[in-house]
């Protein structure tokens, strides 16, 4: 098991990893904080912002408090997919207010 498990994801990384650690760490998860607070204000619905709330507060929790699970290949997996669906859900946001833009 992790000797570093009642640590924050950043100290974690910092410990394993050194500045590299921190600053790929940090450039990730600053960049899907952005995009889930981006999404959050575009016209969603309600369970769409739930949503959203609950994964940005999983993120904070993590990279704050503990990070327990989430260097491992489980938690990577996680951390991609849900990096990919971020992008996925903003680039759809953004094509479909250029279609409804375009077409008035």
């Amino acid at each position: 098991g992790s000797k570093l498990a009642p640590t924050n994801l950043l100290f974690d990384y910092g410990i394993r990893l050194g500045f590299l650690g921190i600053l790929l760490c940090s450039l990730i998860y600053t960049r899907m904080i952005k995009n889930l607070i981006i999404l959050f204000f575009h016209k969603v619905g309600l369970f769409q912002k739930i949503i959203i709330s609950l994964i940005l507060g999983t993120i904070i929790q993590m990279l704050a408090f503990t990070g327990y699970g989430w260097t491992s290949p489980s938690g990577l997996l996680m951390t991609v997919i849900m990096y990919r669906r971020i992008q996925d859900m903003l680039r759809y946001k953004e094509m479909k207010n250029k279609w409804i833009i375009g077409n008035i």
